[in-house]
């Protein structure tokens, strides 16, 4: 079967078939799932079929613009198919700055893109930085990362029977059932009359797209919920959907776009003097300083953020903006003040009866006693979480948490009950199709097997568990996943396949800044070395 792609890379095979293979690896941190020819097309297939279906296919698509790139035959072929498929405005343009800007605006001109503009970079981290500044998935497996809220608008219906269906689609919405709450809500508009219902509405179903990671679609109706608002001067929807619509570019790492639409949503907020829309956007572009690395930027606006909710006693906010704060001190390695500010987020949130929000503030301070290496204490605050997502149905985290307790017992080498959680894990991402868990699971049941000496089934295992990374693309999961299978094949000795294993892994960890990981990874590859 086919996988599917997110993203399309055109390169010239002779000079920038190194970067797009770079960049390939790179977006599976952000779960983007990027076809590359080199890596991409199997033996025995009709290559130039596969790759214009793909490019016919994909939503984003990525022009690495090398020397080569000039002179290319089939470079020219695919922006053409670009083109003809009516997905010009879809092209990205990353160029190397050693080629001149004169030559590349002449030819980007005559292969009709309409393209004046580009993105520089010098070498393959730097492209790679810049394409994530592109991206965003926060990758959420192990990890449990709150965000800024997604501002919810609730429409002011007047018709009885609309109201009725939109009422049905918000109590979809509590039990997660999203694409029950989109055909109530789509029902409900196509029965709705008032334009400042249709802003609403329109943006409840953009809420339903987004929190099921369907960019396109959210972004959709977003822009159908602004569009209306500002044909009604509806100043309170057009904040609302322009910081929506930030969110949407933050995820898809464009960050500089996310600011902007922040920006001008926190201008509007701060003019109608809705000071509590100003802060969710203060919380919002701190959160995006974060994410650019700018982790001093993203404290000073998250803490302003937390001084207007607490005024205006917004319980809520307050605790996400905690837990943020709680992300951002764990990234610069206090995992004391980290700590605390966990702790802070829970305790409003259980102050609320915020269960979801509160599972979540569980498991990332289950994680910091982990890394502390207090396993029992991490143990009860996993097991908690797991306690919280059974009760409100949330099987998602659930997963999750089964996960992080079974990786407890294993640092406990109680392998049984580690291999118990993890089978339950498996089972669970299976039911809810979430691949990213289904692949940490095989993961760690493939640890065991390496324990219990069945080289051959951990190595299927942990096979399985990379083809998964690879396609739903992450980073940090393909490194660990990548390093477990060269140190299987250094003990098969196999030295050719452990190297080639290490040698990605090293790749990853060295573009995800990951120190120590990189420090083990060179010493097993020194180890292959020698086989």
């Amino acid at each position: 079967m086919q996988p599917r792609y997110d993203t399309f890379i055109i390169y010239d095979t002779l000079s920038g078939r190194d970067l797009a293979e770079h960049l390939k690896k790179t977006l599976a941190r952000i779960k983007i799932n990027a076809f590359v020819a080199s890596k991409d097309i199997p033996l025995g297939v009709d290559e130039k079929k596969l790759r214009y279906s793909i490019l016919n296919e994909v939503e984003n698509i990525i022009l690495i613009i090398t020397e080569g790139v000039f002179t290319s035959k089939e470079v020219k072929n695919e922006i053409s198919a670009c083109i003809k498929y009516g997905k010009k405005d879809n092209i990205k343009p990353f160029k190397n700055d050693a080629v001149l800007d004169k030559k590349t605006l002449s030819f980007l001109t005559k292969v009709k893109t309409g393209i004046k503009q580009w993105v520089g970079f010098s070498t393959q981290e730097d492209l790679s930085r810049k394409a994530l500044g592109w991206y965003s998935n926060q990758y959420q497996a192990k990890v449990q990362k709150p965000g800024m809220p997604i501002y919810l608008i609730k429409p002011r219906t007047t018709d009885s029977s609309a109201f009725k269906l939109y009422f049905i689609g918000l109590k979809n919405m509590r039990r997660y059932e999203w694409d029950k709450a989109i055909t109530h809500f789509k029902a409900a508009l196509n029965k709705e009359k008032g334009k400042i219902n249709k802003v609403g509405l329109n943006g409840l179903i953009g809420n339903c797209y987004f929190i099921q990671g369907k960019l396109k679609y959210a972004l959709q109706y977003y822009k159908k919920s602004l569009d209306i608002a500002r044909e009604i001067a509806d100043k309170q929807g057009i904040a609302q959907n322009l910081g929506n619509i930030g969110l949407i570019y933050q995820i898809m790492c464009d960050n500089d776009t996310a600011l902007k639409y922040f920006f001008d949503a926190k201008k509007i907020h701060t003019k109608i003097r809705n000071y509590r829309g100003e802060a969710i956007q203060l919380g919002n572009i701190g959160y995006t300083y974060y994410l650019k690395g700018d982790l001093d930027r993203a404290l000073i606006l998250l803490n302003k953020a937390i001084v207007i909710f607490t005024k205006y006693k917004d319980i809520l906010n307050m605790a996400k903006s905690y837990g943020n704060i709680g992300l951002v001190y764990d990234a610069k390695r206090s995992t004391d003040l980290a700590l605390k500010y966990h702790n802070d987020a829970l305790k409003l949130n259980m102050q609320m009866g915020n269960k979801e929000d509160a599972a979540k503030d569980l498991g990332n301070i289950g994680l910091i006693y982990e890394k502390k290496g207090d396993f029992e204490t991490a143990l009860k605050f996993h097991k908690e979480a797991l306690k919280l997502n059974i009760e409100i149905g949330n099987k998602k985290d659930e997963a999750i948490d089964l996960n992080n307790i079974g990786v407890i017992y294993l640092h406990k080498s109680d392998f049984k009950r580690a291999l118990n959680y993890f089978n339950n894990s498996l089972k669970l991402e299976k039911q809810i199709g979430h691949l990213d868990g289904v692949a940490g699971a095989l993961c760690n049941i493939g640890l065991i097997s390496v324990i219990q000496g069945d080289l051959n089934n951990t190595l299927k295992v942990f096979i399985s568990a990379k083809n998964i990374f690879e396609k739903t693309g992450n980073m940090e999961g393909l490194a660990k996943i990548l390093g477990n299978i060269g140190r299987i094949y250094i003990d098969k000795r196999k030295k050719s396949n452990a190297l080639y294993n290490l040698n990605r892994a090293l790749s990853l960890w060295e573009k995800l800044g990951a120190v120590h990981e990189i420090e083990i990874t060179k010493r097993r590859i020194y180890i292959a070395q020698g086989l």
